[in-house]
């Protein structure tokens, strides 16, 4: 129903999917679903969208991700044009709301997201029809603030899962793994696996989980041996599609020991020459 309101208030145009440009904020109806994200990326295959909200929950589905183009699926571009005193008065119902107040060390946030993804015609209509939940209950889940916090981030997600994979394997069983590691030590570095996957296979799965990612190294992890206090893990940066394959330096290994480190502090990291991770199964 809010969706013809929004049509007849000139809130959206229908568009083809590979008209949608970056910075976008897109509406995808299918059947009795709607949501809403900010378009990364779109192309006649799928679109990778930031902060998918689901507008008939008033939640929000994922911090990033992309959606397959389905038959029978229609797109909407909000529009993001506005007056100054449209986007004065969309503030004021940001700055002025319980969860503002409530929380001084996050307005800064708040208000950053918010004008991300709800452009302020949107928010005033929003106000007006009483759904202010469907900016509110994402806004929490975003910065996990106030009653609505279920949302949990990828990357803790995924640095859970890698740790299970390594935690599950048997002496001289290994892992490939494909890794983004930032400059500094400010940001937290990020791993993947699939397992055995080659390395290639491996980075192409992570691209479909978070599409934004550019990994920047590769390699194997193998676990050497278990005591009572703690795993030994032997680590290499030996992939020929990210590194240096068996040319893969101590060096290099030991950068990635560090940042592994860093990560899963309880357990030891031993960097090894070439593809001296790699255990008793090899998948390439």
């Amino acid at each position: 129903m809010f969706l013809e309101e929004m049509k007849k208030g000139n809130l959206l145009t229908q568009k083809h999917i590979a008209d949608f440009k970056a910075g976008e904020v897109l509406i995808k109806v299918y059947k009795d679903t709607i949501c809403m994200g900010r378009v990364l990326s779109a192309d006649n295959e799928k679109i990778v969208l930031e902060s998918i909200i689901d507008l008939n929950a008033s939640t929000m589905i994922a911090e990033q991700g992309f959606m397959k183009i389905l038959d029978n699926e229609s797109y909407f571009s909000v529009d993001t044009d506005f007056s100054f005193d449209e986007c004065k008065d969309a503030l004021s119902v940001i700055e002025t709301s319980a969860l503002y107040t409530a929380n001084p060390a996050k307005r800064k946030e708040i208000v950053s997201f918010t004008a991300s993804v709800f452009p302020p015609r949107f928010i005033l209509f929003l106000k007006k029809k009483n759904m202010l939940s469907t900016i509110f209950v994402p806004v929490q889940q975003k910065l996990r603030i106030g009653k609505y916090t279920g949302l949990e981030k990828w990357e803790d997600v995924n640095k859970t899962r890698f740790r299970n994979m390594l935690e599950e394997l048997c002496e001289n069983e290994y892992i490939t793994y494909m890794a983004c590691l930032p400059e500094g030590r400010s940001k937290r570095a990020l791993f993947y696996t699939s397992g055995t996957e080659t390395h290639v296979e491996t980075d192409k799965k992570l691209k479909k989980e978070l599409p934004s990612c550019q990994t920047n190294c590769g390699g194997n992890i193998k676990l050497y041996k278990k005591d009572a206090e703690t795993n030994y893990y032997i680590v290499d940066a030996g992939s020929n599609f990210k590194g240096h394959g068996v040319d893969a330096s101590i060096e290099e290994a030991s950068s990635v020991s560090s940042y592994l480190k860093n990560l899963f502090p309880d357990f030891k990291f031993i960097p090894a020459h070439g593809r001296g991770g790699v255990g008793s199964k090899s998948s390439f």
